[in-house]
């Protein structure tokens, strides 16, 4: 399916309704991007991110994570321009003035906040993220906080092969594949992953892993101008669609 003009497209209509429990069943599970926007601030994933939008309500948090020079995990969006050691980058407040955070004072955050969940996206080469990480956060942490984002096949088998049983997705942005082979794929794994998938590529693909996978959750992300928008997201709802990483 090409969807050109929205406007043009079928849509039930739905009262959109969400929830804050990741891998419950049905749409849609709330992921605050990012942190959520703060102020009409998007990507910031700062402490004023995650504290605004918790106590809106919200329960799960994609947040990007960087590694410094020093091998140390750092919050933030867009890859350092020249090396960068934590300390360095911690020092400053973001270009919009916002308290910029370390793993140490999520993990902070995170004791306190004992209900949040936590789905990891990195910048970096993943396997160095995820070492770095497993040596840094207590283990009942991982287990009652953390969602891994995977990034191809090999990533998400390797994970699971792991005794530790981490909860993961999939995440296809990167994979420069046809959607057959995706297909394929998804159907020869069939231990518990969910998946996460582009907004314009979501039109084609989400029906056919319902067909293939009924009860596999599937959510989206996209620019922000489109994928906050109530009228795509019921599109998406539409075709079976779980959740979106919204601002």
């Amino acid at each position: 399916m090409v969807v050109h003009s929205l406007d043009r497209f079928y849509v039930t209509n739905i009262t959109q309704r969400t929830h804050n429990t990741f891998d419950a069943d049905g749409c849609c599970l709330d992921i605050a991007h990012a942190g959520g926007a703060y102020n009409d601030i998007a990507y910031s994933n700062s402490l004023e991110a995650l504290d605004a939008n918790y106590n809106k309500g919200r329960r799960v948090f994609e947040i990007d994570f960087l590694v410094t020079t020093d091998n140390k995990i750092v919050l933030g969006h867009d890859p350092f321009k020249g090396d960068m050691t934590a300390q360095e980058y911690l020092s400053v407040r973001t270009e919009t003035g916002l308290t910029r955070m370390g793993l140490d004072d999520l993990l902070l955050w995170l004791d306190i906040h004992k209900d949040a969940q936590i789905i990891t996206d990195t910048k970096n080469d993943f396997e160095v993220f995820f070492t770095i990480f497993i040596d840094s956060v207590p283990k009942d942490v991982v287990q009652r906080n953390f969602i891994f984002q995977t990034y191809n096949f090999d990533q998400l088998d390797n994970l699971n092969n792991l005794q530790e049983q981490y909860r993961l997705i999939l995440t296809i942005y990167k994979m420069r594949t046809s959607d057959e082979y995706l297909i394929k794929h998804f159907q020869h794994r069939q231990y518990s992953y969910a998946l996460t998938i582009p907004e314009q590529r979501a039109y084609r693909l989400a029906k056919e892993i319902k067909k293939v996978m009924p009860d596999k959750n599937t959510y989206v992300h996209g620019r922000v101008s489109r994928i906050n928008s109530s009228f795509r997201q019921n599109v998406l709802r539409n075709l079976g669609i779980n959740g979106f990483y919204i601002e």
